[in-house]
């Protein structure tokens, strides 16, 4: 089975200036997965993340996945990118990252059930 999405694990690999430049990035949208910046400590929340049912006109939004549902700010949250949002991100940022994580998945180089991790690679390396 291929993994869709990062994980939390992964999310924190990035500096605290990529992960701004992530959130940026982000829209949130129906769907979404994401984990949030705990008040009280330095490290983020979340399993595999809630996941957002609901976006309010004024930027919040409602998401359920960690029992009842709650509604966040985008300002605290961080989104564990799907492939498709990893493809966006690079597409708008470096489109030569992203052709080379394709080529080498094409030619065998890269496995193609590791499709996320290489483009969490090189959304590391746009950031």
């Amino acid at each position: 089975m291929v993994k869709q999405t990062i994980t939390p694990v992964q999310l924190q690999e990035l500096t605290p200036e990529q992960r701004e430049g992530l959130r940026e990035w982000w829209k949130p949208k129906l769907g979404d997965m994401f984990v949030w910046q705990s008040t009280n400590t330095s490290g983020l929340i979340g399993p595999l993340g809630p996941i957002v049912t609901h976006i309010f006109g004024d930027g919040t939004f409602m998401a359920t996945g960690t029992g009842s549902p709650l509604e966040h700010s985008k300002d605290e949250c961080y989104p564990l990118l799907s492939i498709g949002q990893a493809i966006e991100l690079l597409a708008e940022k470096d489109l030569l990252q992203l052709q080379s994580v394709f080529t080498k998945i094409c030619l065998g180089i890269l496995p193609a059930s590791d499709l996320i991790n290489a483009l969490f690679a090189a959304v590391k390396e746009v950031l």
